[in-house]
């Protein structure tokens, strides 16, 4: 896993930085595995997140079942209401829907429209484009710095 790497969208890793040095939290829910994760950041950014749930053997603690939200909301000490899930696929949304928490669709990663609809219908906020979620994200960005 280490010779093919995905590139991040444009915008999306300063935009999730600079929510991050406001003190908000950044956590990765994925069905690949962690060390696969951590090598695509290490090797795009100095950018990591505060928690990366990956592929495990226990089907109980992968998307959709909701272990990897509650466990980091548990270990970060936040409440399902101040947490978002951002996902491009409808495990995700049943991933947010089955911790409580609101889920924002990321349009901007395919294009398929069966599983579009599903998003867009499934989830509290749907963006179109990475500047979009960049706009969502800057405004809870903002209010953590107005808390400090």
């Amino acid at each position: 896993f280490k010779t093919a790497k995905p590139s991040f969208f444009d915008g999306f890793l300063p935009a999730l930085q600079e929510f991050q040095r406001a003190g908000g939290k950044v956590v990765v829910v994925t069905l690949s595995p962690v060390e696969m994760v951590m090598d695509h950041y290490e090797s795009a950014t100095d950018f990591r997140p505060d928690l990366v749930y990956g592929g495990d053997p226990d089907p109980l603690k992968v998307k959709p079942n909701p272990f990897p939200i509650t466990d980091a909301l548990a270990k970060l000490n936040l409440h399902a209401a101040h947490a978002a899930v951002l996902d491009d696929m409808v495990t995700g949304v049943k991933l947010a829907r089955n911790a409580g928490v609101p889920v924002v669709g990321a349009g901007w990663a395919h294009n398929i429209p069966a599983v579009r609809q599903q998003m867009v219908q499934g989830c509290d906020a749907f963006c179109e484009t990475v500047e979009e979620f960049a706009g969502m994200l800057g405004q809870a960005t903002a209010a953590l710095r107005g808390q400090q």
